[in-house]
């Protein structure tokens, strides 16, 4: 019986150890698990470049427009369409994100909301300009005051892009969260304020 007994537990350790082996020898799972382990940095990799690339295409549309817009301040144009303020604002305004109608050529995609578009265009005395969040914080300080000939003008066009996927970081830690450097809150989206500029001296017109 004793014999018997420990044959019993060869035989069941024998078997125990022939499985372990063929576990270990087994590589069909191999993919899926290393996928599973490098899957968040991958992701986390990916959002930051499809992130960065479409605030920087954003960026790079509102300079173009702002400073296609600003050529008919340079020339005097939009300053000789009227002698009204109003009108000469609203004709501007049209160049680069109307709040109605059709969209000219030339103007903001329809991925810009109009209506959160600030345009701020005023004479100065030399080419420093703010390029801080401080007009968007207080939007009630936008002007539209172009400069006379041959007086320096700065065209400011902000606009707060909505961030739609964050670069995430502690890896590190015990969380894993959005990093939200840069970002600026604006009714409960998380934001990147951009900003197009132009800096000119009006030509004789």
């Amino acid at each position: 019986m004793i014999a018997y007994l420990r044959r019993f537990r060869i035989g069941r350790l024998a078997r125990l150890a022939s499985t372990g082996r063929r576990y270990g020898a087994d590589e069909r799972a191999t993919t899926a698990v290393e996928f599973s382990l490098i899957s968040i940095p991958f992701l986390a990799i990916l959002f930051a470049i499809f992130e960065t690339a479409f605030m920087f295409l954003n960026q790079e549309t509102l300079e173009n427009v702002t400073a296609n817009a600003a050529r008919q301040l340079l020339t005097g144009e939009i300053q000789q369409s009227s002698p009204n303020a109003a009108t000469q604002k609203s004709t501007f305004v049209n160049l680069i994100c109307p709040t109605s109608g059709p969209r000219p050529a030339g103007a903001l995609p329809r991925n810009f909301d109009c209506s959160k578009v600030i345009i701020d265009v005023r004479a100065s005395n030399d080419f420093n300009v703010d390029t801080t969040n401080a007009l968007y914080a207080n939007p009630a300080n936008a002007v539209f005051q172009p400069g006379a000939a041959g007086q320096i003008n700065v065209v400011r066009v902000i606009y707060p892009l909505p961030v739609f996927l964050s670069v995430l970081n502690g890896f590190g830690a015990s969380t894993v969260q959005p990093s939200r450097a840069g970002q600026t809150l604006v009714d409960g989206v998380w934001t990147r304020i951009i900003m197009g500029i132009a800096v000119f001296k009006v030509e004789p017109f």
